[in-house]
């Protein structure tokens, strides 16, 4: 019996950054909200859905599509076309289609969100301390892709097979990790090099360590210790110009700097790839600068900051690239903490 009047079927195309932003799993389980069949899938070029079922549903969709839609993508253009209705009857996720030219957009790495670093803390979570935490709302995007459609055989992840806890949350519709690409635990995803407590122990000394960290490699030193920051400025051949900083919370903000409304904001984004722009007033060394950048830190630097140090993180955090040269970022996947030696 072939579809009835009042039935429909739409392909749908976006393109942007809709890939790595849990897309896929929103428009899956939106589908199967309102009781629309058809499928989703990545290409090279972006996003595609054909959606089939009544009108009124598929009005409903379109509409939530776009106002409901990941919070991190960004849709730079639609296309929506017309088809005649093909008797679909259930919705599914398709494998990624790579054959077309390579023009879809890749976010930034996002940053960990709310749920996750509820999970990091949790003595009873699986992934407690774990430093690779992520799901479909953040974690690693851009500094573990490799290719694109955004899959996971195509990115850094490809070596680490998902153990059989992390499996089933992948393939859940209802878990925040559904195809969520980086997802990892203790038990199968990659590991620190150097025990975290070790590297807050080498900054509290006043050493200079450096991390093999998100978007390349990364320098850190304590901001209150002044004769460690003229040791990377010198190191560094960087004389003058501002260090950027990490802070673990907003709290830990506050206490050295000035905080406008906006730039709460700005902190606690989910999209960022650099930080907020402070004045600072107390008690961090005068060699890192008045104006400063300060980033709330991701993962391995989370935890750094959660170790004692004052009980606030004030990293000083400096890409480890010579003089006006791009930074070193040529890595396997973040979070290698390297012997506390720079």
């Amino acid at each position: 019996m072939g579809p009835d009047s009042n039935t429909a079927r739409y392909r749908i195309a976006l393109y942007g950054a809709v890939q790595g932003v849990g897309f896929r799993p929103f428009v899956f389980r939106l589908a199967t909200e309102l009781g629309l069949s058809g499928w989703v899938r990545n290409t090279s070029t972006g996003l595609f859905i054909e959606i089939e079922g009544a009108a009124e549903e598929l009005t409903a969709f379109l509409e939530r599509l776009e106002r409901e839609k990941p919070r991190p993508a960004v849709v730079l253009a639609r296309e929506i076309s017309r088809l005649a209705p093909a008797g679909l009857r259930n919705f599914e996720i398709l494998s990624s289609d790579g054959e077309e030219a390579r023009t879809a957009a890749v976010l930034p790495d996002l940053a960990t969100c709310r749920a996750c670093l509820s999970e990091l803390f949790d003595p009873k979570d699986r992934r407690y301390r774990y430093p690779f935490i992520n799901c479909t709302l953040c974690g690693p995007r851009y500094t573990i892709v490799r290719e694109i459609p955004y899959d996971r055989p195509n990115t850094t992840m490809r070596d680490f097979p998902l153990c059989p806890d992390c499996a089933r949350e992948y393939n859940e519709p209802a878990d925040r990790r559904f195809h969520a690409q980086p997802v990892a635990c203790p038990a199968c995803g990659p590991q620190v090099g150097v025990s975290i407590e070790e590297a807050a122990r080498a900054l509290e000394a006043g050493l200079i360590v450096a991390l093999k960290g998100i978007g390349g490699f990364q320098l850190l030193v304590d901001a209150l210790n002044e004769e460690a920051v003229v040791r990377l400025r010198q190191r560094k051949q960087r004389e003058e110009k501002p260090f950027a900083l990490l802070m673990r919370d907003l709290e830990t903000v506050r206490r050295y700097c000035l905080v406008s409304p906006e730039e709460e904001a700005a902190f606690h984004a989910t999209l960022r790839r650099h930080g907020v722009c402070f004045h600072h007033f107390a008690t961090l060394s005068a060699a890192v600068a008045a104006g400063l950048e300060i980033a709330r830190p991701e993962g391995v630097l989370v935890l750094l900051g959660a170790q004692g140090m004052d009980n606030g993180t004030r990293i000083v955090f400096e890409l480890l690239n010579p003089g006006k040269h791009p930074a070193a970022a040529e890595i396997a996947f973040p979070g290698r903490v390297a012997s506390p030696t720079a």
